[in-house]
Formats: structure tokens, sequence, C-alpha cells
């Protein structure tokens, strides 16, 4: 208890006041509303400055005289420094609920400087186990007093960003699924957070954006940022340059054969650059490199693992994933990736992603499946205790015996077992930098990435996602080649022709002809229609608006037979303007209960030119609420349009969906995918999802769009869509467009970027092809834009429109 000299009081009170109000004081606590007996923390700044001035915590109705616990500024009981800026912590807080204050006062005497008041109850509450960790070392996050909803969720956040965009997130059962609802737990973040810094854990409520709580935590500096790239019996390690300790006269560089063995230095190198050879193939290394200036000492980096390794010359890693890559999907169900064999493998290896490349915390299952049939072709188990093989972020086990994968079948590489302490890689999230290896053309990848319930196979696919998952892979060999690869097809509709185009077939064996099929019906008997040396075709004679279905088929000089392209499903129409989706008027929504974003997938077949966009209005009786329309593009996830649609100005109603016009119109070359976006529907004006119900509605290309995908969601109502929904893709009912075809004279224009890169601008009905030399032979530039930027193959590049005939 602090003594109490009233003279020395008196005495002191002109000069202290001087003090106080010479600089105002700051008194501010860690949080507003406390647990019963939780720690509470006072931060002051501008104290007065006397050693005996102090602090205390007070039912808020009694006197300054009456407190239930105290401390002097520097934290102890005698006051032996003055201190006028700092925290002190009352460690066992308030017992009670209630009302209470923190005052701080002057001298060893009653007089307070300043206070501040606190609540004390049961509330929802989050925390981190540290206030400071290493960077990449796991985050431990506990959560009390939640609601116990499956769907209650917890998110890491950099302080001020954006809650739909955590950095990190699971809900409360560890899962993002969310299947049981927990009220009081821990989730581990165990990956960590390797960019230095202050973080924020957020804690939802019901898979909202509404916060009960949130905590702080800091990342501490870490040394410079390492990349490692393993080769034959030796390891390359490069790294960013740092300034601290300034100025940098050297880097060490640090070895372990494990993140937890011990380090010892395996070279110094000036530059930022160092090559550790005379290593065994195969045996595990981890990394960390410092700056050292003079006798000071930088902190250390991240720890990286990998190990040395090569592969034969007929050896191939189906889907690669760099070294040290840091998982952020903690999905613990099934996760795939689709794949065709287009020339006969030999599958020797399955591989599990390993989260950080620093050893697995989980046992992951790898599974080989066939597609068609669904059944197992292979599977292995990897732990803790037997990971397998490190090579680049994956590890890898070998099979009992080889499993001989024939031309043309169809699997899926699933993993299973991710989560909190081991998770998978999500690219859709984050760019991870993952590759995928053909074999010289012996696979195939379609682009369909899968995902579904543990023990099954993944039946939910997600087509035009690519290689998404850090997950399952699996290393094979290329045989020798048996027939011609797999045609990659485009297609353009005309007024009663279809225009087929693909890429020139040069491996495994080279085409010397194509054969041309169609069908009335995608699952249906393909006939032949033609045979081509070249690599396009023009279907005429077909009637207009009913859609046909083409593959092409590669044929070798012997008659060797290869794989069929994917299904093109095109309908020939005249360019017609409209608007993409037909919603008759009075047409009602069926989905109250989502306040995100709800988008359908588009593509550009024909030029087209956007002038309105719309939004449907649920029973055409005008908007309740305010609606956001937004043109999206899919492939770079940019916004290109965003119109707000309210009930002071609705726009103007034609059939179900109301239309404003755009400021400026946009554009949009063949070739170009899109998304169309709504979001602000709730109670009191309804999106239409043909997922919760019966809406009837129509879409409408005018041979100029074609509708992919399975349409998707979001939560974050002003962000793209990444969560693929069920199908089909006109599912909502939501955003809109109108739209006129885009005649313009053929022609290219071509601007270089830099000495390896050329952005190319295009008008007119055509795809684009390119070649080394003026004369020939010209490909089909795959997936190509107008307005996109291509590599430079070699020293000279030309490029021309094939026009369509």
């Amino acid at each position: 208890m602090p003594s109490i000299n009233r003279w020395l009081t008196v005495l002191c009170l002109f000069a202290c006041s001087l003090q106080v109000f010479g600089q105002e004081t700051e008194l501010n606590l860690d949080r507003q509303t406390y647990l019963p007996n939780e720690a509470i923390v006072a931060r002051f700044k501008n104290a007065p400055g006397n050693v005996k001035d102090w602090i205390a915590l007070y039912a808020s109705d009694k006197p300054p005289q009456e407190y239930i616990s105290w401390q002097y500024l520097d934290g102890t009981e005698v006051g032996n420094v003055a201190v006028t800026d700092g925290e002190v912590t009352f460690p066992l807080g308030a017992a009670e609920p209630g009302s209470y204050l923190v005052r701080l006062l002057l001298n060893d005497g009653y007089n307070v400087v300043a206070e501040v008041p606190l609540t004390v109850a049961v509330v929802p509450r989050v925390r981190a186990d540290a206030k400071t960790y290493q960077p990449g070392t796991k985050v431990t996050v506990q959560f009390l007093n939640g609601p116990a909803n499956p769907k209650d969720w917890i998110g890491i956040y950099r302080p001020g960003g954006d809650s739909g965009s955590p950095l990190d997130w699971f809900y409360v059962d560890g899962t993002q699924g969310g299947a049981t609802g927990i009220a009081d737990g821990t989730l581990v973040f165990a990956g960590g957070f390797s960019t230095p810094g202050d973080y924020e854990v957020r804690f939802f409520s019901n898979d909202s954006f509404d916060i009960l709580d949130t905590a702080r935590f800091a990342v501490a500096n870490a040394g410079p940022v390492v990349r490692l790239t393993p080769g034959d019996r030796q390891v390359v390690v490069e790294w960013d340059p740092v300034t601290q300790p300034a100025p940098v006269e050297k880097y060490q560089i640090l070895a372990a054969p494990s993140v937890g063995g011990t380090f010892t230095q395996v070279g110094e190198a000036t530059g930022l650059r160092f090559v550790h050879d005379g290593l065994q193939n195969g045996v595990e290394l981890c990394y960390v490199v410092r700056a050292v200036s003079g006798t000071r000492t930088g902190p250390d980096s991240v720890i990286q693992c990998t190990a040395p390794y090569v592969l034969g010359p007929d050896e191939f890693v189906s889907f690669g994933v760099p070294p040290g890559t840091v998982g952020n999907y903690g999905f613990s169900g099934q996760l795939g990736l689709d794949f065709e064999v287009v020339n006969p493998i030999r599958v020797e290896q399955l591989g599990a992603f390993d989260d950080g490349a620093n050893g697995l915390k989980s046992e992951i299952r790898v599974t080989l499946y066939d597609s068609v049939s669904q059944g197992v072709t292979a599977t292995m188990t990897f732990t803790p205790a037997a990971p397998g093989v490190l090579r680049g972020g994956s590890r890898f086990k070998a099979l009992d015996s080889a499993v001989a994968l024939p031309r043309g079948f169809r699997g899926t590489i699933v993993a299973s077992g991710y989560g909190p302490e081991e998770k998978a890689g999500d690219a859709l999230k984050v760019d991870l930098g993952l590759r995928s290896q053909t074999g010289r053309d012996s696979l195939f990848f379609s682009g369909v990435s899968r995902s579904g319930p543990a023990g099954e196979f993944p039946g939910n696919p997600e087509p035009g996602t690519g290689v998404r998952y850090a997950a399952g892979t699996f290393s094979f060999l290329a045989t020798a080649p048996t027939a011609p690869g797999k045609p990659i097809v485009t297609s353009i509709p005309g007024d009663g022709d279809v225009a087929l185009y693909w890429q020139t077939v040069k491996a495994p064996l080279p085409a010397a002809k194509y054969r041309v099929l169609s069908s009335a019906v995608a699952d249906g008997a393909f006939e032949p229609v033609a045979e081509v040396m070249d690599i396009a075709y023009v279907d005429s004679g077909r009637p207009n608006g009913t859609t046909i279905f083409y593959k092409v088929r590669a044929v070798g000089a012997n008659g060797e037979e290869g794989v069929e392209s994917e299904v093109v499903a095109v309908t020939p129409d005249a360019p017609t303007a409209g608007s993409a989706y037909v919603i008759p008027e009075l047409t009602e929504g069926n989905q109250a209960n989502f306040s995100g974003s709800a988008g359908n997938d588009f593509d550009v077949t024909r030029p087209v030119r956007i002038r309105k966009l719309g939004v449907f209005d649920d029973g055409s009786d005008g908007l309740k609420r305010t609606i956001k329309c937004r043109l999206y593009d899919r492939a770079s996830r940019a916004e290109l349009a965003l119109l707000v649609f309210d009930a002071a100005n609705p726009g103007e109603l034609v059939g179900g969906s109301r239309f404003k016009s755009l400021d400026a119109p946009i554009d949009l070359p063949i070739g170009f995918q899109g998304t169309i976006v709504a979001s602000g529907y709730g109670e009191g004006e309804r999106d239409g999802n043909r997922g919760a119900g019966v809406i009837t509605f129509d879409k409408f290309s005018g041979g100029c769009l074609n509708f992919v995908g399975r349409s998707r969601w979001g939560n974050d109502p002003d962000a793209f869509p990444e969560i693929i929904d069920g199908g089909p893709s006109d599912r909502y009912a939501a955003g809109n467009f109108y739209f006129e075809p885009l005649s313009e004279e053929p022609n290219v224009s071509i601007q270089e970027v830099d000495a390896e890169t050329v952005r190319l601008k295009w008008a007119g009905v055509g795809v684009l092809n390119s070649s080394e030399n003026v004369s020939g032979p010209w490909d089909l530039v795959l997936g190509a834009v107008s307005g996109g930027s291509y590599p430079l193959s070699s020293g000279m590049q030309f490029y021309r429109l094939r026009v369509k005939p």
C-alpha cells in the first residue's frame, strides 16, 4: 500500500500539477472488457515522473482509497524508479463481473491524474499463446465462451486487413469445413507467419464477419529470405539482401540434418548465392543464413529444408512443388488433380506435399484413382515417423512394384489428412509456383482439380482451376512414343457453321493428319465428319441454335491413333445483341439468407461490346436493397466495371432484370474469360439460386458467348468469388449484362514489352497464330487473348490473325 504524507502532498501539489498539465497524461488498456480473473494490462504515457506515482484497480463506485490491487509505475510495490511511459499488469484482474476503473495517481497520494473504465463479464475471448513469435513458428490461439456454432471461425490478419481476406483461418473445430460447434478450445496455425510485423486475430460468429473478439501478436524480425534449389549432389542456396546489421560484410550459411538438429557453418559468401556441393543424393539438409557486420550478427533466416537429387532422363514428377513452400489450406478431406495418359507411363513413386518442407506433422494418405471407375490403382501412407524422401516441396515413397498406365487412362492423384498441423496448399489463394510435367507429352492435364470427404473418391470437380492443390503427386517413367498426342481445340461459332482450330501435335509422335468427329449429345456416339492435314476445319450447313459436340483425334504417319481431344460444345448462331441471362418479368428469388457475392462464368467466342450491366429484381417490384454488379476478368481477377443499383436509382426494368448503362462501353475480344457477379441480396431482396429450388430463366449467347463452369460464390460481397459451386453454368439469377456483336476489320498490332516479351492486340473474328519464320509453319497460340503479353521463343517471332473462313 502506498504510504501517505499529506503535508508533502500539499507542498508538491502545484509543482506536480505543472507536470501533469504541461503534457496530458494518457492512460489506456489492452481491451475494454475482461473475463473474470483475466490479466489487465494498463499502458500510460506522459505520467508526472515521480518515483512514487502509482496505479490501481477499483470497483467503479469506490473512492481512490478503496482499491482492489495496486503497484507503482515501475511495476513494484517499493517504487524505486521514476517512470513516465510504460505499462503495468494486474495479473489476477477482477474476480467478479461488473464495472471497474483503472486509475493513475500522483506521488503516493490520492490525487487522480487519469482514469479509464473497464468491464468484467463472461464474453467471447480470443488470444494468442505468446506476444511475439519467431518467423515460421506455430501460433496457438485460444478461444473461450464462443456461441458454439459449427461455423464460428477464427482468422489471422495484418492490422486493418479486409475480413474477407484472412492470411489463414479455421472454423472452431480446426477444419475448413465446420462440422462441430465448440465454445472453448485452441487452434494451431502450425506454419506460423514468416513476414515480421504486427498481426491480428479475429473471432467471428457463424460464417459471418461479425467480430466477437480480437487479439494481437507480433512476428519478430528474421534474417534473409532464403530459396533452395536441389540438384545432383548439391544444393544451391540463394537469399535476398538485408540491411541489418549494417553495413553487411558477409553472410554465413549454416546447415543441420533436421529442423531440430545442430546447425553448423558450411560456408560464407559476400554475395547472395552459395553452392553446397559434395552431398549425398536423397539425404535431407536444413539451412539458415545470417548476415554479419564486424562483431555483430543478424537474426537467422527461417529454416528451409531440402534434399539433393537427380531425375533420370526418362523420369518426371507430375505435379511439382517448390522447396520450402508453406501450406495455406487446412482442409482435412480429399484433394485431387486430374490427368490423362497420352502415351504409356510407369508410375514408380507416390508423393505427399510437406508443408514448409520441415517434416510431416500429420499422417497423409496419397491415392491414385482411376477417375472413370473411381477404383484405387495405388496408395501410400506418409507418417511423421516415416515421411519419405524430400524432393522439392514433396516427400516420395517407392511403390512395391511400378504401376503401368496405358494410353487413354484417366486418373486422379489424391491426398488426405491435411489440417491445422500440416496444411495443404491452395494456389487459388496465393501463387505457390506449382508446376506440372507432361513427360515429353506423355500426360495431359485437363485443369480439373477435385475435393471431397476423406476415404472416398473426391466427387466435387473444380474445372478451370488448373493445378490448384499442393497435396498428392507421383513420379513416373516416360516410355517410347507410340502415338500422336492430344489436340487442344478451340472454336468460333458462325451463322450456320462452326470453325474449329487446334495446335499442331508434335509429340509423342507427330501428327500426319487429324480426324474431326461430332455428335448431337456430349456423351453420345461420335461420328467422323472430316479428315484434314490442316490445323483448322469449318463445319458448314449446321442449324442455328442447335448445339453440336466435337472431338479431334491426331493420326500418325503409319495410322497410329492418339487420344481424342476434350469435347468442345458449340452452338452456331447469327451474331445478335441481347442480355446474357433472360429472366422473365415477375420472377421471384428464392435465396434470402446469403450476403456474399454470386457469379456466373462465361467465355467470349466472338468479339462483343458490353454496354450495360444489370441485376435481378426479385418479383420485378423495385429494389429493396442496394445491389452491386461487377464484371471481372476471370483469368486475372481484375474488376473491369462496377455499377450500383438501389431503390432511388434502380435502373430500367427489362424482363426480370434492371439495367444501367456504363459510362463507357467495354469491348471484349475472342478468348476473354469473364465472370458477372452481383452482391447485396438478402432479406427483402432475394437472388435466384437453382440449387435452392426451381427458378426459370434462360441463357442467351447471341452467337458470341459460351457459358462455362458451375458458377461461383464468395463470402466477401466486394471481392471476386473464388468458391466453385455445384452448377449449372447459369446457377444464379443475380448479375447480368447487355452486349452487342462487335464487327471490326481483322488486324494485329505488336508492342515490345522487353527483350523476351511482346504485347499483342488484334481485332476481328479469328485466332492468333505464330511462327519463327514469316513463311511458316504457323501454329495456334493457345489461350491467346487480345491485349495479353507473350514470350518470344527465339530471336524472331511472327504473328498473324487466322481469320475464320
